[in-house]
């Protein structure tokens, strides 16, 4: 189990998609994330800033709803998951069917990453704001959307998968 403050020290860089983990043994290199980024965003990849929490876990600006929230980026949590009174507070859908008293399966009208929008995604909702805050941004929102994490430069790059065939044109 690789924390986000061990990975830093290596400038590790995560392919959520591809699930392959990149790791520097000199260390973060500052050419070396300049020369991805530059790398990603020519391949339509938008960058999200990205900073590590006073408990050590990787965290992006984002919206929920147009409800401005800070989510952990969890390449380890296999669904993005939102904490339940945040959820309400954003007017989030829950799915009756697949909920009971504020928690379970529901749906967002637009998750915001940094400038990366996400519209009508599948969430779950839980009280879990003591452990993590407004919520997890998790591996299936990270995988379908071509995350990549870089430590050394403190990056997420995500891009949409409707990009991927108009890329390869």
């Amino acid at each position: 189990l690789f924390g986000a403050h061990e990975m830093a020290k290596f400038g590790m860089i995560v392919d959520c998609t591809r699930q392959m983990l990149y790791v520097n043994p000199r260390g973060p290199s500052a050419s070396t994330s300049a020369a991805l980024a530059s790398f990603l965003e020519a391949r339509g990849f938008i960058r999200v800033p990205m900073q590590l929490n006073p408990g050590h876990h990787l965290e992006v600006d984002a919206q929920i709803n147009f409800r401005a929230v800070k989510l952990i980026v969890d390449t380890g949590a296999f669904t993005t998951l939102i904490a339940a009174p945040i959820a309400e507070g954003a007017g989030v859908a829950m799915d009756s069917a697949m909920s009971v008293r504020g928690q379970g399966v529901a749906r967002l009208g637009e998750l915001s990453v940094g400038n990366f929008k996400m519209n009508n995604v599948e969430i779950f909702v839980a009280n879990i704001h003591e452990m993590a805050g407004a919520g997890l941004l998790g591996e299936n929102d990270l995988s379908l959307n071509f995350g990549i994490v870089d430590l050394g430069g403190m990056n997420l790059f995500l891009r949409r998968p409707d990009q991927a065939s108009a890329n390869k044109s």
